[in-house]
């Protein structure tokens, strides 16, 4: 459970520590190296990083722990095989300094500050596992080709990242632009967007004949944004509203538009609890509400 900082940016360095740090026992924290200099040290020191893995050059503020340059001669050499492994088999606790259990911490990802100083979220391995095996099965074309436009700084990056590798899809990393998305080497099946993102779809390939899923998160949905794609919609595409905070683990109710189904105008409901979990409604007391009447929304389950 050692920290490791990942502030590599987006190469594919990226997506091999996230998926290595996390198997190897430790827990990632994404850092974006160009955030500002003050977020960066805060992270760095409030995680107590053990280790921070960059890129050559890259500027960070002065920490305690050592510095592993990916690009360099001993990140070359740290990233490589193990003796004797060609690669291929996953690691085990006897390669690891202890074991790993379902309640060890995956990764810590910070909050934005927006309401305060940002908060270090320590998110499990049984939480991980829970989100990657149900969106795999609710998120049709997450085996398919995924393109990845987001920073891995935030948990809304999990499901293309993680999810995609998990379920044996093509991860395609792009930049956040038209044209990038434009470019893509492959027709998308699954693309996750907030609705501020939606401008971007007009550039987006999707898949015309594989089931797909077009994702929408991290923010309120309403279906005005989704407007001017709807006529050009793929017929087996699958709309989904997703809806959850951080500290639980990337998603928890999820509203699916089903091919075929219109995106209605006015917000877009978040939907049902995802598997092993609960959503209860409750007042100040801590009493569940009526039907129709407002309270608190309160997450329960393993994420």
């Amino acid at each position: 459970e050692d920290r490791v900082a990942l502030a590599i940016g987006r190469p594919v360095e990226t997506v091999v520590a996230t998926a290595g740090v996390p198997a190897a026992g430790e827990a990632y924290v994404p850092v974006d190296p160009d955030y500002p200099p003050q977020r960066v040290a805060l992270m760095l020191e409030d995680s107590d990083a053990a280790l921070v893995v960059c890129a050559a050059g890259t500027e960070l503020p002065r920490t305690s722990a050592p510095r592993l340059e990916v690009d360099g001669p001993d990140g070359i050499a740290a990233f490589g095989a193990r003796p004797g492994d060609d690669g291929t088999e996953p690691l085990t606790d006897e390669d690891r300094r202890a074991p790993l259990r379902p309640d060890n911490a995956a990764y810590v990802i910070y909050t934005s500050g927006s309401t305060g100083r940002p908060k270090g979220t320590v998110v499990s391995h049984a939480a991980l596992r829970n989100h990657l095996h149900w969106a795999g099965r609710d998120f049709p074309g997450l085996d398919g080709h995924t393109l990845m436009h987001s920073s891995t700084s935030f948990d809304f990056s999990i499901t293309p990242l993680l999810g995609t590798l998990v379920h044996g899809g093509v991860l395609e990393l792009c930049e956040d632009t038209l044209d990038a998305l434009a470019g893509a080497s492959g027709a998308a099946t699954f693309l996750k967007i907030t609705p501020s993102h939606a401008p971007l779809l007009s550039s987006v390939r999707f898949a015309a004949d594989a089931p797909s899923t077009l994702l929408v998160a991290g923010e309120a949905l309403r279906g005005e944004a989704l407007a001017g794609f709807a006529a050009r919609r793929p017929e087996r595409l699958r709309v989904v509203n997703e809806y959850g905070p951080t500290e639980v683990c990337v998603g928890a109710l999820c509203h699916h538009l089903p091919p075929g189904t219109a995106v209605p105008d006015g917000a877009v409901p978040i939907g049902t609890p995802v598997a092993n979990t609960a959503a209860l409604v409750l007042d100040a007391r801590l009493n569940p509400v009526p039907p129709g009447v407002a309270g608190e929304l309160y997450l329960a389950g393993v994420q």
